[in-house]
């Protein structure tokens, strides 16, 4: 039996942070079950990592050359269900549903962006399709803006 959710929401909506242990890049990780959101799977893998360079890995890939962080959504493979938080072994969908690359932030404001989003998804109805993926680019820039400018409520 999974363990119990770290975000719960309407419409049976939940999100479990997973670890990050041993990873050099990655900051923070989720695991989304968002019934309805698609009509033909319903979970969805949500990760940021830093673009610093890693001795030993090859030099991450920048969308533009200030990029300092990266969240990636993405769906599962419905052929992988039932998925567990606790043993993610997870198949990605291709395209991913959203790469969102910014700069400007601490680690810390970068993963407010990622809290931000997955609270979003599970608590503020919204979806993490790849249809939403142009209302996801707008309010994370903002978000990243208010951030870097101090003017996010967090602050």
């Amino acid at each position: 039996m999974p363990r119990d959710p770290d975000l719960a929401g309407p419409g049976r909506r939940k999100a479990w942070m997973l670890a990050t242990d041993g990873s050099k890049t990655c900051l923070g990780w989720w695991l989304l079950h968002v019934p309805g959101a698609h009509p033909f799977w319903s979970w969805w893998s949500a990760t940021l990592v830093h673009l610093r360079p890693v001795e030993g890995l090859r030099s991450p890939s920048k969308q533009y050359p200030a990029a300092e962080y990266e969240l990636v959504s993405a769906a599962l493979d419905p052929r992988g269900e039932p998925f567990d938080p606790a043993e993610p072994k997870l198949t990605f969908l291709h395209p991913f549903d959203l790469v969102f690359q910014f700069h400007g932030v601490s680690d810390r404001d970068a993963c407010r962006v990622l809290h931000g989003y997955v609270r979003s998804i599970v608590q503020g109805g919204w979806s993490p399709d790849s249809d939403w993926r142009s209302r996801w680019e707008r309010s994370l820039a903002l978000t990243v803006r208010h951030l870097r400018d101090g003017l996010h409520p967090e602050h």
